[in-house]
């Protein structure tokens, strides 16, 4: 037996619905990722220093007045600084939506519209961490964090509902993933 395969029995044996240590720790094997990254996103949601785009600017124009030789790099960190915010929400709706529906079809293999429902809630949760910022100060609500939440989304779930189609497995069953 291979060692991910005794993992996985592991696994399902200490996750059994039969007593209540078991089912927690099924919910938690489940739905702790996606519940992890949505933590995370709300940390950083909440933290004020990440409000404005000109606090690193400001900084790292002031390491170029004062050491003239890193001009060059300091240009290249603030072009890539302009759009710092956008990948980052990209990113963490992307491995969200992915969390989601690894989560969907643990809790319910059968379904089929759980691509579109992972979407949805990644969206949901975009729309509700925008309107949260409102709530902090120096933090502003962005249509565009919200459309960028989306489009990280949908092309984490394209591409991975493509990947698994192309290697032969259901994308739409509980052996989504896993390996073979």
């Amino acid at each position: 037996m291979r060692a991910l395969d005794r993992l996985s029995l592991h696994t399902r044996r200490c996750v059994s619905e039969t007593n209540p240590r078991g089912r927690l720790a099924r919910i938690l094997y489940i739905w702790g990722p996606s519940l992890a990254i949505m933590a995370a996103i709300f940390g950083m949601s909440s933290r004020s220093d990440l409000g404005g785009p000109d606090g690193l600017a400001d900084l790292l124009r002031q390491w170029a007045l004062r050491w003239p030789g890193l001009t060059p790099i300091i240009d290249a960190v603030l072009l890539v600084h302009r759009y710092e915010s956008w990948v980052g929400h990209f990113v963490a709706y992307a491995l969200l939506a992915l969390a989601i529906v690894w989560g969907l079809h643990r809790q319910w293999p059968t379904g089929r519209r759980h691509w579109i429902v992972a979407w949805s809630l990644a969206l949901l949760y975009g729309i509700s961490d925008e309107w949260h910022q409102s709530f902090v100060p120096g933090r502003t609500p962005d249509i565009r964090d919200v459309i960028t939440d989306a489009a990280g989304a949908a092309v984490a779930l394209a591409i991975a509902y493509y990947l698994l189609r192309r290697t032969g497995q259901d994308a739409n069953s509980d052996q989504m993933g896993r390996v073979r």
